[in-house]
């Protein structure tokens, strides 16, 4: 097999830079264990044992949300037979009964969120996890839920607000959130709620969340009335987010997007690759893609993939930073990029030379025309964040992923099964 690094390829540069936000073997064998077949999902899990050694211990130390997949990886060793000791069965067991408490309290005030934006008369449609519990997975205790996703209209975001208040939410900061496309809440009893008006952030995406909610489809969550994305919307909306947040590394992105593309009805694909085509998301939905397709199996056919590898973004700049800007935004600090192992050097160089020197062009189409005077204190303080960074993790000692806690109902729930 050739070396990427013994030939000038752009497009191979490119893909191995951003190949960055995917998964590594490790948590590529816990993902198979999850939603592969019987056969494969049993020899992934009896590989990613012998790798890891103690599971528990695995689970307990990792900072990235790995925990939230437990009851799917209980529910796959249910399914498929896995090999499991008494203890390590004990464990996914509790893990389970935990979430199915949390979940009945955190599907209580997603319910409550819905009637209330009825009752003011706001159309919504649910996202990512809130939806899919209980319209794609087997029980809707095998998907957890650390947020709540809804898409209104840009004219109701003010008026979603103010119906949020009456279910006590107030205006928060949160990760997840964004300035204008993006309005963050949390509920008293701790739980992150993400208002929708937009579904992408950068600039060169075209968002036509119009086309979303026609092709939405009426569902139910806990016996509420609910829309929800078309599977070929959600997946594609997926499939976007989870390259440009830092919350990938849960991976129960994944575990959607699996769902989504094996469940009824299925994806439209030659929808798909037009919708792709005209939102100019090429970039990081070949990435994502192709991780399910070459990793996971997916099922996807072979002529969108080919269509996605013929696209004019690969040689567009700004696409091309724009992917870039996606993929390091989820990284969480310098030294991380400089431990991944890259595909080739070019790749590796690709994302440093964004990470310090990205081009003028990219910058003014980041953060607008006004920009430009400021230029020379943007290109000066990209280095000096990165490398502040740095310091700051280092002197702090806090981990780089911090934990959301839930206190009231959610804890309550969640300490009944420690007596």
């Amino acid at each position: 097999m050739p070396n990427p690094d013994d030939f000038d390829d752009p497009v191979a540069e490119i893909k191995s830079a951003l190949a960055i936000v995917r998964p590594d073997q490790i948590r590529t064998l816990l993902l198979r264990a999850c939603v592969c077949g019987p056969e494969a999902a049993a020899a992934a899990w009896q590989d990613f044992q012998q790798r890891v050694g103690d599971i528990k211990q695995f689970f307990e130390t990792d900072m990235t949300g790995l925990k939230g997949l437990l009851p799917i990886v209980y529910g796959a060793a249910r399914r498929n037979n896995f090999a499991l000791e008494k203890e390590l069965q004990s464990y996914l067991r509790v893990a389970t009964v935990r979430e199915d408490l949390r979940s009945t309290v955190i599907r209580e005030i997603h319910t409550g969120i819905l009637g209330a934006l009825t009752e003011a008369s706001i159309p919504v449609v649910a996202l990512r996890g809130g939806a899919l519990a209980d319209t794609a997975y087997q029980t809707p205790v095998e998907r957890h839920c650390h947020a709540l996703h809804l898409l209104v209209r840009p004219d109701a975001l003010t008026a979603a607000g103010k119906a949020l208040r009456g279910c006590d939410f107030a205006p928060a900061r949160l990760p997840e959130a964004a300035p204008g496309a993006r309005q963050g809440f949390r509920h008293r009893d701790g739980l992150p709620l993400v208002v929708h008006a937009a579904l992408y952030d950068a600039p060169i995406y075209q968002d036509d969340a119009e086309a979303l909610w026609s092709a939405s489809l009426p569902a139910e969550i806990a016996g509420v009335p609910v829309r929800v994305p078309s599977p070929t919307h959600h997946l594609i909306y997926i499939l976007t987010a989870a390259f440009h947040e830092r919350t990938r590394g849960h991976l129960r992105w994944a575990c959607d997007a699996m769902l989504l593309i094996n469940g009824a009805p299925g994806i439209d694909w030659p929808e798909f690759s037009r919708m792709v085509k005209s939102a100019r998301l090429e970039l990081p939905i070949d990435t994502m893609l192709r991780f399910l397709v070459e990793q996971l199996d997916a099922p996807v056919p072979h002529g969108v993939l080919t269509a996605l590898d013929k696209s004019p973004s690969w040689t567009n700049r700004r696409s091309l930073e724009a992917a870039l800007s996606g993929a390091v935004g989820g990284i969480s600090t310098l030294r991380e990029i400089w431990r991944r192992r890259m595909q080739s050097k070019r790749g590796h160089r690709a994302l440093l030379r964004f990470l310090f020197l990205p081009s003028t062009d990219f910058l003014l189409f980041r953060f607008g025309p006004r920009a430009k005077a400021l230029l020379p204190i943007r290109y000066a303080y990209r280095p000096a964040a990165y490398v502040g960074q740095r310091l700051f993790w280092r002197i702090s000692g806090l981990p780089v992923f911090g934990r959301l806690t839930h206190s009231g109902k959610v804890a309550a729930a969640i300490a009944k099964t420690r007596t």
